[in-house]
């Protein structure tokens, strides 16, 4: 094994722990509410939110009615979506050079989907936290968010590069060496 892929390898189960870490702290100590209330509270700038309502896990989360909650959600979901996306990114990086195309995507979010759904699991074992599938398809989104970023920086790095070859070629074809 080359020392790039096992760096790689170490990041991708270092990355899972750090989910699973996050995942088994009970609520009281994730919750930025405090926070919230100590830096924005007299503020009024949580308060003239506009008025939006989300229905999650049978609960209608305004900012009218409590601007603290909702943008404490908003913050844990973008939670969700960057940390499965850092974690396809890194399986993306990890398998890329051996899988490719379809399959590189299936066994990525294959292991996304695995992953997210034994979070789930471990969620459901820890007080005051609750266990949903649709936290698992918020997952699999930003794993689909991940993968894709690192499918487009590929890309790009393949353009740049065919693109300052050809200028080289061009540059050496005219004579000009400067």
């Amino acid at each position: 094994m080359s020392r790039t892929t096992f760096l790689r390898a170490l990041a991708v189960v270092l990355w899972t722990c750090l989910i699973f870490v996050f995942s088994s702290e009970p609520y009281e100590k994730q919750s930025i509410q405090p926070l919230l209330h100590e830096k924005l509270g007299d503020s009024g700038l949580l308060q003239a939110m506009p008025d939006l309502a989300i229905t999650y896990n049978d609960t209608t989360l305004s900012t009218q009615r409590d601007p603290f909650q909702f943008v404490e959600f908003i913050f844990r979901k973008g939670a969700h979506l960057f940390m499965y996306g850092v974690l396809a990114a890194g399986w993306s990086l990890l398998l890329g050079a051996r899988v490719r195309g379809g399959r590189l995507l299936v066994l990525v979010m294959a292991a996304v989907a695995l992953t997210a759904s034994l979070d789930e699991w471990n969620q459901s074992h820890v007080a005051g936290r609750y266990s949903l599938p649709s936290d698992v398809g918020i997952d699999i989104v930003g794993g689909l968010m991940g993968f894709m970023s690192v499918q487009v920086l590929n890309l790009l790095h393949i353009v740049l590069t065919r693109y300052r070859l050809y200028h080289r070629m061009e540059t050496v074809k005219r004579g000009d060496t400067s």
